[in-house]
C-alpha cells in the first residue's frame, strides 16, 4: 500500500528491511509489531509504529495499540494527540513536573544497561523517583507525552524502527526525546524520554 501510494519513497521496516528508492527524500519507517513478546504471549501492550522520515528527520509519528483502543499520532508543528477506541482526538501534553523527588519514572533495565554498568544508576533513579514501574516498549514514551508519567528510561538495543514513530509524538508534545547520552538521535539504541524539565538531570544520572 505505502509503494502504491507514494512509489518514489523509500521504505524501511523491521520485517523487509530497506526498500524503494536509495536516494529518496522520504522514507517510511515502520515496525509492524513494537512489543512482540507480549503480543505472543498475550500482554496487550504492543502496537504498530509508523513514522515518515523527511531528509533524515521523523517528521510524522503514529502509534497503533488496538489491543489497548489507543492511538497517537503527530506531526512537525502540528501538535500530538491521542483517541481512545475511536474516540475524539485529545491534543496531549507532557507533565510540568519539577524534581525527580515529585517524578513518575518508567525504566526498564535488560542485559545492554547490565554491559554498561547501569543497573545501579537506574534502580538509583527508581529510588529517588516518588514513583518508578517498568511500562516497557512504546507506552512509556507515549505516556510521557500524555503528562502520565515524567521520565521514561528504554532498553538499550534498540532499533531505528523503535524509535522513528515515537519522536515527533514525544516532541510535539512538549517532551524530549534524546539516547542515553542526550543526543537526539532516533537511529540510536537507546532512548530517553521525559517532560524536558528533568531530562539534563536523568541523562547525568545515567553516565
Amino acid at each position: 500500500m505505502f509503494s502504491a501510494e507514494r512509489p518514489s519513497y523509500g521504505i524501511f521496516g523491521e520485517e523487509y528491511g530497506v526498500s524503494g528508492p536509495s536516494d529518496a527524500e522520504y522514507q517510511w519507517v515502520i515496525d509492524p509489531i513494537d512489543g512482540t513478546t507480549n503480543f505472543v504471549r498475550g500482554v496487550p501492550v504492543w502496537a504498530t509504529l509508523i513514522a515518515l522520515v523527511h531528509n533524515g528527520v521523523p517528521v510524522l509519528g503514529v502509534v497503533s495499540a488496538p489491543a489497548m483502543g489507543f492511538r497517537w499520532w503527530a506531526s512537525t508543528g502540528g501538535g500530538a494527540f491521542f483517541s481512545n477506541a475511536g474516540g475524539d482526538a485529545t491534543r496531549i501534553y507532557v507533565s510540568k513536573i519539577q524534581t525527580i523527588a515529585g517524578a513518575h519514572v518508567s525504566t526498564t533495565p535488560n542485559a545492554g544497561w547490565q554491559a554498561v554498568g547501569g543497573i545501579p544508576k537506574l534502580v538509583q533513579l527508581q529510588t529517588d523517583a516518588l514513583r518508578a514501574r517498568g511500562f516497557g516498549d512504546f507506552w512509556q514514551h507515549m505516556l510521557v507525552a500524555q503528562g502520565a508519567i515524567d521520565v521514561a528510561v528504554d532498553v538499550i538495543g534498540l532499533a531505528p524502527y523503535d524509535n522513528a514513530a515515537i519522536y515527533p509524538i514525544v516532541q510535539e508534545a512538549g517532551g524530549t526525546i534524546t539516547n542515553r547520552f542526550g543526543v537526539a538521535d532516533w537511529r540510536a539504541d537507546s532512548s530517553v524520554s521525559s517532560n524536558g524539565i528533568l531530562h539534563s538531570e536523568t541523562i547525568a544520572r545515567l553516565q
